[in-house]
């Protein structure tokens, strides 16, 4: 009796432990967002903050793969590389309902996403920068404001190279008095046309909208 309470009290803050991880990563990718809005004269940290956003907002849907294979006690161990078809599978073999119902939700909203420009191309660039190379963002100006007004705006003309917007910004803000903060305006590759603050903020409120469905369907 004794052993099956420990067991029980163990699977709860295993439940407890992965639902704050996944509430963390919601967070970091909120930190990262914050950071990529607030510009700090060097855009190649701009380039790694996007990176770091991309990486740990895609990675929400992951830990919430994980955490309901902790709930629905499928056994799939951290050496076990936990996909999708994986869970099918041990939710099949334990011929748990709760857990097939679940997985076959989570599919179809994974599907139903790859259906949304922004999904796609966001997953497309952090894919990008984990398997190939960091990508470079397109900055295409930037908007100055002192004392909390706009001061002055800057607008990379065509085949100008990014890294000399920042030269300018850097050399006409060493010229102003005051509290100085800087918005850089970029879009993302293969998203061209929206604003690439937006485009992130979309992404996130999706991520966060997922996880937030799966916890109202299946606890």
């Amino acid at each position: 009796m004794v052993g099956c309470k420990l067991v029980g009290v163990k699977l709860l803050l295993s439940l407890y432990n992965y639902k704050i991880m996944n509430e963390d990563k919601i967070k970091e990718s909120e930190f990262f967002l914050t950071k990529l809005k607030n510009y700090q004269f060097e855009i190649e940290h701009f380039d790694y903050y996007f990176s770091a956003f991309l990486s740990s907002c895609r990675s929400i849907s992951d830990h919430l793969l994980e955490h309901y294979n902790q709930k629905f006690s499928l056994g799939i161990g951290s050496k076990e590389k936990l996909t999708q078809w994986k869970f099918f599978e041990e939710a099949t073999k334990k011929e748990n309902p709760d857990a097939l119902h679940f997985i076959e939700w989570y599919t179809r909203e994974l599907q139903k996403n790859k259906q949304d420009p922004i999904w796609v191309e966001l997953n497309n660039n952090r894919n990008s920068n984990i398997h190939k190379k960091l990508l470079k963002s397109d900055i295409e100006g930037a908007e100055i404001i002192v004392d909390g007004v706009l001061h002055s705006t800057f607008q990379r003309a065509k085949g100008v190279p990014r890294e000399d917007i920042e030269d300018v910004i850097k050399h006409h803000v060493s010229e102003i008095d005051g509290s100085i903060s800087i918005k850089l305006r970029f879009e993302v590759r293969g998203l061209e046309s929206q604003d690439g603050y937006d485009v992130c903020q979309k992404y996130l409120e999706k991520m966060k909208n997922f996880s937030k469905e799966a916890e109202s369907k299946f606890g």
